[in-house]
Parts: C-alpha cells; sequence; structure tokens
C-alpha cells in the first residue's frame, strides 16, 4: 500500500440503505446494524453515529470493549453484545451503562447463566439479556430443549432481564427451505414458552439475507450487516418475497494510482514463478496494492472456470469521462500488482495514461466488473471476508454530498478483543 490508496466510505449511500431498509421492514420493526470488526473495516464509530441519526433502535457487537468504545464515543442506542460473557467483570468498562440498561448481554447457556449470577459485582438493576436459540447454526446459543429452562430461570430471576429472544439463520442467501425449517423451529418454541415470555421482549431472526427475503422473519427487530454496507442481493438465489424493489447502494470505493508504467516484449513472463507469458508486445502498469492491502483476488490462484481476464480494475479518463477494464496479470505480490494497459492505452491514448492516473479497485457500481461481490465470488470469499481483510492502515475518506462535505477524513479506530 502507498499513500495513494483510498478507501472512500458513501455516507449518503449509508442513509439510502436505511431508508430502504427501513421502508421494507415498516416502521414497528426495529432495525439492529451489526458492526463487528471495526463496522466490517468501515470505522465504527463514523458508522454508529450516522445509523443512530436515521434512527435505528439497537446495534449489535461481538466483544464488550466494541461496546465501550460506541458508549465512550457518546453513542445513545442500545448494544447488543453477541460474545458468550461468562464474568460481569469483563463489562467494567461498561458498567455506567449497564446501569442505565444501554447493555445487552447474550444468553448462550445454563453454564453462562450461573456464572454471570455468581459474578461478584452489583448493578442498581436487572441486566438485559437476549436468549439465543439454536436452530441449526450449532453456533451460538443453545438448543430449544435447554433453552426453555433457561427461560424459566431468566423469568424468575430478579438479576436479569429478559429484553430478546433470537435465533441465527445458517443460509437464508441461497437455502429457502432450511431457512424456512429453521424458523418453524423458533416459532415452536416462542408459541410452546409464550407464558413465560414477557410482552416487551424484543423477538429477531433475520440477517440481512432473510430481511431479504421474505417478510415473515421480520418479527419485531432485524438484524443486518451486508444490507446497511449496500450489499446482499447479489449473492441471493432461490425465491424471494421481499427485496425486488429494495435497490441498495454500496458505500465502498476502493482506488489508488499507477506509479510506474513499462512495455514488454512478447513472450516475456510477468510477477514471481513467470507464471503469465505476454501474447503480444504489451504495456504494463505497476499499482502499489497486494495481499498485504487485503487486495482478494490472486489471478493465479483463482477459481475453476474464471478466467484471469475477470480480475481486473478499472482505469480512470479525466478527458473520456469513463473508465476502461484493465486485468491484473501475473502473481500478486506483498505491495503490488500489475495491470495489462495495452488496450487501455490504445483506447486513451499514451499522453492520459501515465504515472500517477487513479485505478479503481473496488467499485461502488453494482454493475462493474471490479464490484466487491464480483471480485469476491472470483476469489472463493464471502463479502464480508474481503471488507474485514482491508488493511486498517489505508486511508479512510467519509464522503457527504448531502451538506457539502466532499471529504472528511479519519483513522481507522482500532479494537482490542475482537474475533
Amino acid at each position: 500500500m502507498g499513500d495513494t490508496s483510498i478507501i472512500e466510505i458513501d455516507l449518503v449511500a449509508l442513509d439510502r440503505n436505511l431508508r430502504q431498509l427501513r421502508g421494507l421492514v415498516g416502521p414497528s420493526c426495529a432495525i439492529c446494524p451489526v458492526l463487528k470488526a471495526d463496522a466490517y473495516g468501515f470505522g465504527v464509530v463514523r458508522i454508529a453515529r450516522r445509523l443512530e441519526r436515521m434512527g435505528c433502535e439497537c446495534m449489535a457487537v461481538f466483544a464488550p470493549s466494541e461496546a465501550a468504545l460506541l458508549l465512550d464515543s457518546g453513542i445513545r442506542t442500545p448494544i447488543l453484545v453477541l460474545k458468550p460473557v461468562h464474568d460481569l467483570t469483563e463489562l467494567k468498562n461498561c458498567k455506567p451503562w449497564l446501569r442505565s440498561g444501554r447493555v445487552h448481554l447474550t444468553l448462550h447457556d445454563r453454564d453462562q447463566l450461573d456464572r454471570l449470577a455468581g459474578s461478584r459485582v452489583a448493578f442498581d438493576q436487572s441486566l438485559p439479556v437476549h436468549l439465543e436459540i439454536d436452530t441449526g447454526m450449532s453456533r451460538g446459543g443453545c438448543g430449544p430443549e435447554q433453552a426453555g429452562a433457561l427461560l424459566e430461570m431468566v423469568a424468575k430471576s430478579r438479576q436479569f432481564r429478559l429484553a430478546g429472544i433470537f435465533t441465527h439463520f445458517a443460509c437464508a442467501d441461497f437455502d429457502p427451505d432450511f431457512t424456512r425449517r429453521q424458523m418453524d423451529t423458533f416459532e415452536r418454541f416462542l408459541h410452546e414458552h409464550r407464558i413465560a415470555i414477557n410482552p416487551d421482549c424484543v423477538i429477531h431472526a433475520a440477517n440481512s439475507y432473510a430481511t431479504l427475503r421474505d417478510t415473515r422473519y421480520h418479527r419485531s427487530m432485524v438484524r443486518v450487516g451486508l444490507a446497511w454496507a449496500g450489499y446482499g442481493k447479489e449473492w441471493m438465489t432461490g425465491p424471494v418475497g421481499g427485496h425486488q424493489d429494495v435497490e441498495l447502494m454500496p458505500i465502498l470505493r476502493w482506488t489508488s494510482e499507477i506509479t510506474l508504467i513499462k512495455t514488454i516484449e512478447q513472450g516475456t513472463t510477468v510477477g514471481y514463478g513467470a507464471t503469465w507469458t505476454a501474447s503480444r508486445p504489451t504495456v504494463l502498469g505497476i499499482v502499489p496494492v497486494g495481499y498485504a492491502d487485503g487486495y482478494p483476488v490472486r489471478p493465479d490462484r483463482i477459481a475453476s472456470g474464471m478466467t484471469v481476464a475477470s480480475v481486473g480494475v478499472m482505469v480512470d479518463s479525466v478527458a473520456h469521462h469513463k473508465p476502461s477494464f484493465a486485468p491484473v496479470v501475473g502473481t500478486m505480490s506483498m505491495n503490488l500488482i500489475t495491470i495489462d494497459l495495452t488496450d487501455v492505452v490504445r483506447e486513451f491514448g499514451h499522453h492520459e495514461v501515465k504515472p500517477g492516473t487513479m485505478v479503481e479497485l473496488i467499485s461502488n457500481d453494482p454493475h462493474a466488473p471490479n464490484h466487491l461481490p464480483a471480485l469476491a465470488k472470483i476469489a472463493g470469499l464471502i463479502p464480508h471476508e474481503v471488507l474485514c481483510g482491508l488493511n486498517p492502515r489505508i486511508r479512510r475518506v467519509y464522503r457527504d454530498a448531502s451538506v457539502g462535505v466532499e471529504t472528511c477524513e479519519t483513522k481507522p479506530t482500532a479494537t482490542s478483543d475482537v474475533t
């Protein structure tokens, strides 16, 4: 990565995505953005402030340290901690907000409940907890059989208050039948234990994919991650009943510059391992980003059935007011990629393609070949992995054209115990 590398985050697109989601779920359903891992690398404090301004009723993070960071920054929206917290001393930095009920814990099993109850930390009021029901993810939470006993214990306890009950879908993006069976299991549990569930208990199940797939999964709150960032629809397969009219706009754009241009003869190899050979006299460009920066696709290791020409960047043309595609060739290095500029130079001319010319590594245009979901598919990754893999040292620039502020830069936020 060089100083030329910039990740642009469009706050107006973020606002628009929230309005689209609000229109889909309706005013009676709460929206809980998931902001784990520094909001997927977008900068959790900046994103949370914007989401709070847009009226989100809750936010979800993984670890107590993430909750404390948001609360210290002035966020007033209730925050759900998803990590199993076994000792209330883990929440020492959240203590003032625990008293006000603004930090909610996730309850996973009986052992956790017993250990929390035995913690030698006193609070002025009962702690809000969300009971997670494992309906097929086999990750957090416990099965319906064990969850019933936990529900009864919480209902009788003075230490805890049942603030929510939820489940998590394993494959709502591509398997509607499995998702439907998970929801059936969850709703059966809710019906069987309805007497122990207080009326103000928040019921939530839907992630981004389930939110877009069917209104049945919305219940009283949805937990959205990719959707607030403008992604999700691209990966969904099978019948849907919710998202046809929802138009999400990606908030991320990653740009850099060409730092070196050179011409090689036909038959010349490029990169480590000599994996690519020029089939013609070729104009090459060097872009100072590589796997150390989180560029997701190694052209020499792409998935079966993909072509090397599928991986590339868009080269900007100021005079022509349009970008042109340049494939990445050869093996990616730690801090640079090599792009084939031959056709771009033929289209734009040598005078316009030179060191300093901007290139777009990840586009915010859903139809571009370097759109993030397209790159993720080629790399055999999911969008979350690409976003979280972008090096936090890359400069983040926040754009808000709605108030006339074109650029507002902040340093990336560091987090500690996030997994």
